[in-house]
């Protein structure tokens, strides 16, 4: 095992991946048992983003994976609608044509992180894992025209649903870290040619970091009203 192990050392080249294999090599070759050499190694994932993202989608029951009989809509379900599709599975993906014959569907297409209901309103979120600075003379660290132009899109590709379905309103948000205590509604952020279809702006609210992350660890919940939208 050892020999193994040396031999994807002289190979390997990923950082991560060498240090484990080294830890790996020392424990079972015993190689420090009797030495007073004391040493920490840390592994962690350069990808946060994504772990923000999900603890976001638990702590506000998401729900772009179940299954549209099972949502608790303010009307009954649509017949237009499979009641054995997901919701997730409304967002359309892009098409091609081949010479106006050939049909082929991409495999992936844009998704929210988070889609949810309160009070029979229709609810997008989208966790971003930004240092943003926003304030009445500062704005730096935000989401790029991609983001914004995404967020919007969410609510249109829903439309149909939303509308069938009566829901009063839709509330659309992004949801960055903070290291305050409190939940804190900045504003929001406007792209007036998506704003004129009858789109509703980003809500850009701060949620403190560590009730976030306790709330996921405790798998507990945070209500909607909470966010101030």
């Amino acid at each position: 095992m050892l020999n193994k192990l040396e031999k994807e050392l002289n190979v390997e080249f990923n950082t991560h991946k060498i240090k484990l294999l080294q830890s790996m090599h020392s424990y079972i070759s015993n190689k420090n048992a009797h030495t007073n050499e004391n040493y920490l190694t840390l592994y962690g994932t350069s990808t946060y983003h994504e772990i923000w993202e999900e603890m976001c989608a638990r702590v506000f029951s998401d729900k772009l994976h179940k299954r549209l009989r099972d949502l608790k809509l303010p009307v009954e379900l649509n017949s237009k609608f499979p009641k054995n599709k997901e919701l997730i599975d409304l967002i359309k993906k892009p098409k091609w044509v081949y010479k106006g014959i050939h049909t082929k569907k991409a495999k992936g297409t844009f998704i929210p992180d988070t889609v949810t209901f309160y009070n029979d309103e229709f609810i997008i979120l989208d966790a971003k894992y930004y240092n943003l600075k926003f304030s009445e003379d500062v704005l730096d660290g935000q989401p790029g025209l991609e983001s914004i132009t995404k967020q919007y899109l969410y609510e249109l590709a829903f439309n149909d649903f939303i509308e069938k379905h009566k829901f009063k309103g839709v509330k659309n948000a992004f949801l960055f870290p903070t290291y305050e205590s409190e939940v804190e509604n900045k504003g929001f952020v406007e792209l007036e040619i998506l704003h004129d279809l009858g789109l509703e702006n980003i809500q850009v609210i701060m949620l403190p970091a560590r009730k976030i992350n306790q709330l996921y660890l405790d798998n507990k919940k945070m209500g909607i009203e909470e966010l101030k939208l």
